[in-house]
């Protein structure tokens, strides 16, 4: 014969549960907070070409993300190992100068896409290198 035993979870009194409920959704309730103290100071901010600036302004920053969440996702988080590339945001400021660089020097924009990836893959290659 067997018996059934009934384990009750265990009770979380009502003022801890809320602070487990804020830590839990803690980030997600101070961004929603901003949002608002943003929206009522500034009326143009959620406005569609204001949301779409922001989208285009972060656009970049999110591919280099999306790249190095492939990294981490494939073990390499290790920074000592050589898995995460930090200097990335930085590789992407020297790109953007040296390409507006180019471009007002007056090169074709061929010219310049193809000097300024040269000049990414040197950089990338060097940190690959010496990490």
């Amino acid at each position: 014969m067997s018996a059934l035993e009934v384990f009750a979870s265990p009770t979380v009194d009502p003022p801890r549960r809320l602070l487990v409920r804020v830590a839990q959704r803690g980030s997600l309730l101070v961004f929603l907070a901003i949002l608002l103290g943003f929206a009522v100071s500034a009326p143009n901010f959620l406005s569609v070409g204001n949301i779409s600036n922001v989208f285009a302004q972060s656009a970049m920053l999110g591919i280099l993300a999306l790249g190095l969440t492939c990294v981490v996702i494939g073990g390499g988080s290790n920074v000592v190992s050589g898995g995460l590339d930090l200097s990335l945001a930085a590789n992407l400021g020297l790109c953007a100068a040296v390409y507006s660089s180019l471009n007002n020097a007056g090169f074709e924009a061929w010219q310049a896409i193809a000097l300024t990836l040269g000049c990414g893959l040197a950089v990338g290659a060097f940190n690959g290198v010496a990490v």
